[in-house]
């Protein structure tokens, strides 16, 4: 199931959750809800917030990836809570209603930005790079006289 989708316990029995009752069951449920809800925040804050990049020194950067991640835990823990139980069928339908038409809205614009839009950091890195390639070129036949092979190419 995507998402971390919750389902009432009582339609599913199978695994560890007819062996376990009690505290057992609450300590096993809630460390595999929070390694699931970590690693979300850990990719998450990786993936879309940045990373390590923050201002200050570069050192501070670990610091900032942290702050990062527990950014996005305190947030999927805050939407686990407001919204304790979805059923599969209307998390279905809000994925293909919603996500889907958004998705596929979102890769078309930028399959449209980056048809488009020509890149001009690309150009002119380009441009500064023959420029100075000539500039080279040029010192060379004033120091030689002429473009001959018999002068010395030093730099």
């Amino acid at each position: 199931m995507p998402f971390d989708i919750l389902e009432a316990e009582s339609e599913l029995v199978a695994g560890f959750r007819v062996e376990y009752s009690g505290m057992k069951f609450a300590i096993i449920q809630l460390a595999r809800i929070r390694a699931r809800a970590s690693a979300t925040s850990f990719l998450g804050a990786l993936l879309f917030l940045g990373a390590w990049a923050g201002p200050g020194p570069s050192w501070l950067g670990p610091v900032w990836f942290l702050l990062k991640a527990l950014l996005m835990f305190l947030l999927l823990t805050w939407v686990r809570w407001s919204f304790v139980r979805i059923r599969v069928d209307q998390i279905l339908r809000v994925s293909w209603k919603l996500l889907l038409p958004a998705t596929l809205l979102l890769l078309l614009a930028t399959a449209v930005v980056i048809v488009l839009e020509v890149p001009r950091w690309l150009l002119t890195r380009r441009r500064a790079f023959v420029r100075r390639r000539s500039r080279s070129a040029g010192r060379r036949s004033r120091r030689c006289g002429s473009r001959s092979s018999t002068c010395s190419a030093s730099p």
